[in-house]
């Protein structure tokens, strides 16, 4: 039995599934544009089904896809069992014998894509001039044209509704509302001065919430805990300006239409941005290394994570406070300072 078809077989196209062992909360993101454009391309009545084992945050990767219009289902499986060979991450014919591990949804798509190596193949031999987009790697992969390549996010009315309320009782409705990212998912890419630029940011003026799974910037800084995914994106889209590292905030904003800026050491910010409202600032302008997309050895010279990067520790408060400046100004907003 053939399970994966081949290119000449698309127009009877009527189910497809992607195979996508997710990682973090951006990847999942950066891959919905992929869904729309099997969608696009194989029309809507396509059944679209992600297949994926990786339900970390206790179910976040649902509740990331939840209400987007390009997918029917998500299914919780055992990739092992049924991707390809890492040389053929491609639409291909299946390299197995089909057996009772696969799943269901597998053995009865008309077409399976295989997400599952292709951007580590594809950035590794790049590094560390990474060239490409993670969502251009994919949509080529699965060879769709999607009209949008803007993550999708989709919130309802009621949960839009909970997440201004949310933040108006804590920032209220006046000022310029600042969200503070503290920490990233990858330790390599955290900016180790954001707690203390959120502290600062609220002397100055700014309303402000910082935003982590597990810790706050002070006691009198208005922080987003205890909150689930959506939750967090909800009160994420009340707020004017989003300042973060290169990590799931960034790509939850950016997918909601919220400016960001961004904070970049290994990854390079004018890729990582190209879809979204706002600004970055580089490691690049501290460090001529950067970004070296972990090519460099200052992450494995040091078991420390505080040694990490040394891009970042040289990213000031006072640039990524003009940076903000900057991109208020831009954006018609009065800053603190007064600057217009």
């Amino acid at each position: 039995m053939k399970l994966w078809k081949s290119q000449g077989e698309d127009s009877h196209v009527k189910s497809c599934v992607v195979a996508r062992q997710l990682g973090g909360i951006g990847d999942v993101l950066m891959m919905t544009p992929v869904l729309r454009g099997l969608k696009e391309k194989y029309g809507s009545d396509c059944h679209v089904t992600v297949a994926t084992d990786h339900y970390y945050l206790a179910g976040c990767i649902p509740l990331l896809l939840k209400h987007n219009p390009f997918i029917d289902a998500v299914e919780r499986v055992n990739p092992h069992t049924f991707v390809t060979p890492p040389t053929r991450f491609v639409r291909s014919e299946f390299r197995g014998t089909p057996n009772e591990d696969i799943p269901h949804c597998i053995l009865n798509a008309d077409l399976v894509i295989d997400l599952n190596v292709c951007c580590a193949m594809r950035e590794t031999a790049q590094q560390p001039n990474v060239v490409d987009h993670r969502t251009d790697i994919w949509c080529q992969a699965a060879d769709v044209q999607p009209s949008d390549r803007r993550p999708i996010l989709r919130l309802t009315e009621e949960e839009r509704a909970e997440g201004r309320r949310w933040v108006e009782d804590r920032l209220g409705a006046d000022g310029v509302r600042v969200g503070v990212a503290l920490s990233a998912h990858d330790p390599a890419r955290n900016w180790p001065y954001s707690s203390q630029f959120a502290w600062e940011l609220q002397n100055q003026g700014y309303r402000v919430v910082t935003i982590d799974k597990q810790k706050s910037a002070h006691p009198q800084v208005p922080a987003m805990l205890g909150l689930h995914v959506r939750q967090v994106a909800a009160a994420v889209e009340w707020l004017d300006v989003v300042v973060t590292p290169d990590t799931g905030i960034l790509h939850i904003a950016g997918a909601l239409g919220v400016p960001v800026l961004g904070i970049f050491g290994p990854t390079n910010g004018a890729l990582r941005m190209r879809e979204y409202a706002g600004d970055w600032i580089d490691g690049g302008l501290v460090a001529e290394c950067s970004p070296c997309w972990y090519a460099h050895g200052c992450r494995r010279e040091s078991k420390d994570q505080r040694d990490w990067f040394y891009c970042l520790k040289r990213i000031s408060k006072e640039l990524v406070l003009l940076g903000l400046e900057r991109l208020l100004s831009r954006l018609g907003k009065e800053s603190a300072s007064g600057i217009h």
